[in-house]
Parts: structure tokens; C-alpha cells; sequence
């Protein structure tokens, strides 16, 4: 039977290190929030590769002195508490004494600090938790911090690790977590000698909310504050008309700490309920001040959960605020979504049931029924909808696929994809076309049905334009009378650097005017009817999630512009434009199916309906 021992220090720290630091982005966290429980009012984070070759971090914090420096990296050696009942009243970042002897044993460590009035600082050299040399040296007050090599005697761990792209994601989010709960700190964030962030001196934590998420958009933010019983709600949060795909763009900050919370994230979405479209998140920020008797952080080896006293009441009261903030700002531009937008250009929920039921009378020449009138009576109950904005003919549509819609006789040479999917489908002779439902495209053929999905079959049509155009350009921009000027966050200018190419072969063109400001001159000519800006920021959001090898990052690259640029449910389309879009579907490679794998149209055959009806 093996006998127990007592591990020693080098392989305790290793093992704690597993639990504080599992990535680039928790070095970061640790050291941004020592820097500012040192009282720090700027701070510098410089990365490298993602933060595996190099992490510094400088403040001016008040800085340690020698024998303060050498205890630092020891294990549960902190000036953050003294006695048990501390741990129940905690208003520092750390408190443990576990950061710094777990970054220094998984990576080679210097340090230096100085504090103010001292003649001169002092370094250590720490490799995989070995202290190598200590000495004097010059340098500014407070400290800094470099980790090189992160993992380098823990190989494994870097299996787990993802793209240096992502890990600098995470790197940000994190220091925008801290920077938006200390507004009167200077924040600086370079990666691999690019500026991804530089936040100024904020007055207070909604101005540096506005910093982050972009001062331009600060009227589509709404505000809330309530208070009573030890317990502070404050929140800053976007209209729905700005959500965004990704949940990350939420922070949730208990006494200034960022937290993951289901509980609470449940609650934000809830409070939105109907003003959110499936797959879209708010985002913002907020910001939850309680008595530190109760709330307890001392539950997550990192401190990114923390178990209150009573989580039911925060969760109502936070419900309820983001409720009422919503409703009290305007946050929709019709009461209750009935005249919420559906998309660029689409008609509202009312006309969209009224140009329904138009679409099936005048499909089936049954416009004059009573049973018919009397329904459509029903809609003065609600008011009438506003003048239809969408009835937009699709121009720039149909000529983006008239190239690909023309279809060849046998007699012009070799037959055409078009000409073949015809043949295979049996369509000839005169097509007639109606639309239904502003959903789907019915074509009338001599012997058959076709029922088109148009949002999928304009996604497949701009997929393979998509897929040809990222390798050869194919896809042509058209100047924008007027350049829209782009405020870009850190995440989102990280994202557009790293797909410059993938933009321009799309036909965006973009001009750098200032840190993290873009100016649009210059969208995709096909996408013509879209709002270009949105457009490009919807992109941006996908691109920012995309994985995988080259290949299927290209492919993901073209589905992502096909989905964000085809036609919606709720478009209209005039006979030009389903005669495009069905001629152009017919010339596809694969006219079958959209590339997230739905069918794009299917066939009712004269057959099909004589064994429907039984006359066969």
C-alpha cells in the first residue's frame, strides 16, 4: 500500500495553478486586480500570441518593497485579510495569496516594483516557481510584471488551450470586466504591437459603460437604477434593436467583481421577453452593489461565482428594473413589437398578416369573398398599419442573378447547370409566379408546383457567389454616397484586422479614420437593399465566432454572408424578382438545399396531385 506524504511546495503550487489559472486571460485577471487593489490609476497589459509567449502588466499602484516582494510569491501570503471573519466582509479583488505563486510555477517570472519615495525598486527572476536572482534595480513606482512562456513545464495544459486569436478575445473581455467597475483607472491593452484598447479617466462606471460599448451608441442604451434593503441595482443596457448574437457582451458585476451567473442571466433575458429576436442577446452592463455580509466570493477557485444570501430577490428586482427601463425608453419603435422591424426593409407584424391574407385570395381568385372582408374588418380594431416601406422591387437583386438565370437551348453548345436542374426537373414551356405568405414563391408550371422558400433559396444563389468571390473576387462594391462612420470594440477591431481580405473580396471597402474608427465607402452591390453597416457588424459578430480548418472557415465565412444578405420573411418581391430568384436557384450547383442544409423548394407534380385528389 502506498504510504502518504506531503507533496512538496513546486508541485502544490503546480496544482493550484491548475485551478487559478487556466488560460492567458486568468494571468491577467489576477495580475489587473492586484494592480488594482494597489490602488493602481493606470494600467498596461501587453500580450504576445495570445498571451503564451509574453504577458506584462504595469501599473503605478503603491508598489512593494523588498521583503513585501519576496513574501508575494509565496503561497497564502496576502495584505488583503488577517482573520476568518474577514472572509465574510471582503472589498479587495484577492484575498487568497494564491495568484502570483501560481502564475510564477508555470512560467518564467520577473518583477519588479518600487514603492514611492524609495531610491530605487526591486526584481526578482522566478522560473516554474524557483526564485533565480534577486537584485536592486531602477525603475518607476509601482510594479511591474512579466510571464514569459506560460505552461512551458506543463505542456499538457496547452492542448486545451484555443487560437492565439481567441485567447486574445479573452484577454480583453477581461480587462474591460475590471475597467468598466474602476472608471477612474487608465486602461491599455496591446497585442503583438496593436492598440486594442485605450480607455481614458471615466467620471463613473456608466460614462466608462459608454467608452466601452461605444459613445455613438449611447441613445440606444437604456438606463436604470433601484435601490433599498443593502442592495444596489444599476444597469446599462441596449435596446433591442442593437442586440447581438453573442452572450459575452453582457457583464454582470457583484461589488464591482465581474460573475458568471445562470440565475441572473435568466433574469435579463426574461425581463426582455418578447422584445428579443430567437438567437440574439442584450448587450451592456450590470451592476449589482450588496452589503459584503451578503454575497459570498469565497465559493470559485478564480472568483467568477459567488452564492448570495438571498438570490430570489435579486433576481426579481433585477427582472423588474431591466423591465421597467425597457419600457420607460422607448426601447422598440412600435408598443409590443407590432411595429418592430422583421428585418431590413420588411413590413410590419399587422401588414405582414394583412399582405398574408392578400397573398392567398389572390392566389386562389377568391378576393371578393365576404368571410374574407368581415376578417380583414378586424384589423381597424388594432388601427391601421403604417404606408407599406418594403414594396422595394429587388432591382440590384435581379441583376445580381440575371447573369447566372439565363438558361441555354440545346442548341447554344454545352448545357448549362440551369438548363440541366430543368431538364431534370421536367420544366418547360411559360412559368407564372406568386408570392406567398411574403415567405414563399410559388411557380406555376404546365404540369407542376414549385414552392420556393425564398430566404433559402436566395441563400444558396449567394453562397456560391459568396464561396467563387473569396477566391477570386468575383463579387463587385458599390460606393455608398456617403461613407458611414464605424465605431468598433476591441473584440470586434481584432476580428475585422485578422478578416480585412475576407471583407474586401466580399465587396465591403473600409478606411482606417482613428483608433478603432472605420469609415464604410463601399458595400457588396448584390446587397444592395441591406443597411450596410449592420451588414458588416452582423458579419462581424460571425466571423468572431468562426472555427475549424481553412476549408471550413471559408465555407462558414459564405454561409454567414449568405444568411445575413438574403431576402427575409416578410420581404416582397414583384414578378421580375421571383422570376430572378427561381432562374437563378435553377442555375446553382446545388439548388436543393441551403448551405445550413434546409430544402429550398419543393414540388407538387401533377401525379403527386391526381393521387392527392383520387382520381388515380
Amino acid at each position: 500500500m502506498p504510504k502518504i506524504r506531503l507533496l512538496p511546495d513546486v508541485l502544490i503550487n503546480k496544482i493550484a495553478a491548475g485551478e487559478v489559472i487556466e488560460r492567458p486571460a486568468s494571468v491577467v485577471k489576477e495580475l489587473v486586480e492586484n494592480a488594482l487593489d494597489a490602488g493602481a490609476t493606470a494600467v498596461t497589459v501587453n500580450i504576445s500570441e495570445g498571451g503564451l509567449a509574453l504577458i506584462e502588466v504595469t501599473d503605478n499602484g503603491c508598489g512593494m518593497t523588498p521583503d513585501d516582494l519576496k513574501l508575494a510569491i509565496c503561497r497564502h501570503a496576502t495584505s488583503k485579510i488577517e482573520k476568518p471573519e474577514d472572509l465574510f466582509n471582503i472589498n479587495s479583488f484577492g484575498f487568497r495569496g494564491e495568484a502570483l505563486p501560481s502564475i510564477t510555477s508555470v512560467s518564467q517570472c520577473t518583477i519588479k516594483s518600487r514603492i514611492s519615495g524609495a531610491a530605487s525598486g526591486y526584481l526578482l527572476e522566478i522560473s516554474g516557481g524557483e526564485l533565480t536572482e534577486e537584485s536592486e534595480t531602477g525603475c518607476d513606482h509601482g510594479t511591474f510584471i512579466a510571464v514569459r512562456n506560460l505552461f512551458f513545464n506543463t505542456p499538457a495544459r496547452r492542448k486545451f488551450l484555443r487560437s492565439p486569436s481567441s485567447e486574445v478575445r479573452r484577454v480583453v473581455e477581461v480587462v474591460e470586466s475590471l475597467a468598466v467597475s474602476n472608471p477612474q483607472t487608465e486602461f491599455v491593452v496591446d497585442s503583438d504591437n496593436q492598440r486594442l484598447l485605450d480607455l481614458s479617466f471615466a467620471a463613473d462606471k456608466i460614462e466608462r459603460a459608454k467608452q466601452l460599448f461605444g459613445i455613438s451608441l449611447a441613445d440606444k442604451f437604456v438606463r436604470g437604477e433601484r435601490s433599498g434593503d443593502g442592495l444596489h441595482l444599476e444597469v446599462y443596457l441596449s435596446k433591442p434593436e442593437i442586440c447581438r448574437r453573442s452572450r459575452s457582451r453582457v457583464m454582470i458585476l457583484v461589488n464591482n467583481r465581474r460573475i458568471e451567473s445562470k440565475a441572473l442571466f435568466a433574469s435579463l433575458t426574461s425581463a426582455y421577453g418578447e422584445f428579443l429576436t430567437h438567437g440574439t442577446y442584450p448587450q451592456g452592463a450590470v451592476f449589482i452593489t450588496i452589503e459584503p455580509s451578503l454575497v459570498d466570493v469565497n465559493v470559485h477557485p478564480a472568483k467568477s461565482e459567488v452564492r448570495f444570501a438571498d438570490e430570489r430577490i435579486i433576481f426579481h428586482t433585477l427582472y423588474h428594473l431591466v423591465r421597467e427601463s425597457l419600457l420607460g425608453g422607448s426601447a422598440l419603435p412600435g408598443a409590443f413589437g407590432l411595429g418592430q422591424s422583421r428585418g431590413y426593409g420588411s413590413t410590419t407584424q399587422l401588414d405582414h398578416q394583412g399582405a398574408t391574407r392578400q397573398s392567398v385570395r389572390d392566389f386562389f381568385g377568391q378576393s371578393t369573398s365576404a368571410a374574407v372582408q368581415s376578417e380583414e374588418s378586424l384589423a381597424t380594431i388594432f388601427g391601421k398599419p403604417a404606408a407599406d416601406t418594403a414594396d422595394h422591387t429587388h432591382s440590384h437583386f435581379e441583376e445580381a442573378v440575371a447573369h447566372v438565370a439565363s438558361v441555354p437551348t440545346e442548341e447554344t453548345g454545352s448545357p448549362s447547370a440551369a438548363y440541366v436542374t430543368r431538364k431534370a426537373l421536367g420544366i418547360s414551356g411559360e412559368i407564372r409566379f406568386q408570392q406567398l405568405a411574403l415567405m414563399y414563391v410559388v411557380a406555376l408550371t404546365a404540369d407542376s408546383v414549385f414552392i420556393m422558400d425564398q430566404h433559402a433559396a436566395h441563400e444558396r444563389i449567394l453562397y456560391e457567389m459568396a464561396m467563387k468571390s473569396l477566391a477570386a473576387r468575383t463579387i463587385t462594391g458599390q460606393q455608398l454616397l456617403f461613407p458611414v462612420p464605424i465605431h468598433l470594440e476591441p473584440n470586434d477591431f481584432y476580428t475585422f484586422n485578422q478578416e480585412q481580405e475576407t471583407f474586401a473580396a466580399l465587396g465591403f471597402s473600409l478606411e482606417s479614420f482613428g483608433p478603432r474608427q472605420l469609415q464604410l465607402t463601399a458595400a457588396p452591390a448584390i446587397l444592395a437593399g441591406k443597411n450596410p453597416e449592420i451588414l458588416f457588424r452582423e458579419l462581424l459578430d460571425d466571423f468572431g465566432g468562426i472555427t475549424g480548418d481553412s476549408q471550413k472557415r471559408f465555407q462558414k465565412k459564405a454561409a454567414a454572408f449568405a444568411c445575413r444578405g438574403a431576402l427575409m420573411a416578410g420581404d416582397r418581391m414583384d414578378e421580375p424578382g421571383m422570376r430572378a430568384l427561381f432562374g437563378g436557384l435553377l442555375a446553382a450547383e446545388n439548388p436543393y438545399v441551403c448551405p445550413h442544409g434546409r430544402p429550398t423548394m419543393i414540388r407538387l407534380s401533377k401525379d403527386e396531385l391526381d393521387v392527392r385528389f383520387g382520381r388515380i
